[in-house]
């Protein structure tokens, strides 16, 4: 058996190694030793690798090259589409953000919201969808920028979902992205009421590193408002769930003893839970 380069896979070159990402399977990582850049090269060339060589780490990125991908890929598809009653959704709520971090990928200039159009659109497609499905379960992540710049909208909707939803004998559930500078305890609770259960707010690290890297338009000292609202949101009897996410670089892990003794010291409840992300 030999394996080759998945078509799924995408490999880039990076300094002291490779980044590699196999799209299909949703699977990462970075390669720095020499016998696994020494493979990677190969794949890269179009080579095949005996199944008797191939690093573990690297077939992972692979196929056998016996395999029909675009069947295999449609066979995943369809075997969620027969097996899952669920329909996710993420919706980009608006691209207009209040906060211009360094490292942002998104351009905010001219940004796009969501409107009426938009949010009639949305809840004709679900009743479309539930009709030609045996859609029992709805999950949708609010997304932006910032999407709780439309925390009114979100509500808006919601609750006429959840109306149709409670009609049709259809279970729902929502999240929120959300950089926590707005997620006060009452937008918290109002949130949390009409069926979110989990919310992810990124604090990169101290104070002093938080705010270099995510800062807005005044240089406001936006770590403070979000860790004051996170400890307020702490005290709420709501069970919505806080996913505290930190997206690490050399400065942040050469502090990072301290900040997990920081988040240990205020966030060790049941109601959060840490993800570090490079």
């Amino acid at each position: 058996m030999f394996y080759k380069k998945s078509k799924y896979t995408i490999i880039e070159k990076v300094p002291n190694g490779y980044l590699l990402f196999n799209t299909l399977h949703n699977i990462r990582a970075f390669a720095y030793k020499e016998d696994y850049i020494n493979q990677i090269e190969k794949l890269v060339s179009g080579d095949m690798i005996p199944e008797s060589e191939i690093i573990c780490g690297i077939k992972k990125f692979c196929v056998d090259t016996t395999i029909d991908e675009t069947k295999l890929a449609l066979g995943l598809l369809n075997y969620k589409n027969t097996v899952d009653d669920v329909l996710r959704l993420i919706v980009v709520t608006t691209s207009a953000c209040n906060f211009c971090c360094v490292y942002c990928y998104q351009s905010h200039n001219m940004p796009l919201t969501i409107d009426d159009n938009f949010e009639n659109n949305l809840y004709n497609a679900i009743i479309e969808f539930k009709a030609n499905h045996k859609m029992k379960k709805i999950f949708i992540e609010w997304f932006g920028g910032e999407p709780l710049l439309c925390a009114d909208k979100i509500k808006r909707f919601t609750n006429k979902l959840n109306q149709w939803c409670e009609d049709n004998h259809v279970e729902y559930n929502y999240s929120a992205t959300t950089n926590g500078y707005y997620l006060t305890k009452d937008m918290y609770e109002s949130l949390s009421k009409i069926g979110f259960s989990r919310f992810t707010v990124t604090v990169d690290g101290s104070k002093d590193l938080h705010n270099r890297l995510r800062t807005n338009a005044t240089k406001e000292d936006t770590w403070s408002i979000i860790i004051n609202n996170l400890n307020e949101i702490k005290n709420s009897k709501a069970s919505a769930t806080i996913l505290l996410r930190a997206n690490y670089n050399y400065q942040l892990l050469s502090d990072i003893d301290s900040y997990v003794k920081f988040l240990s010291e205020n966030f060790k409840t049941e109601k959060f839970s840490v993800f570090f992300y490079p």
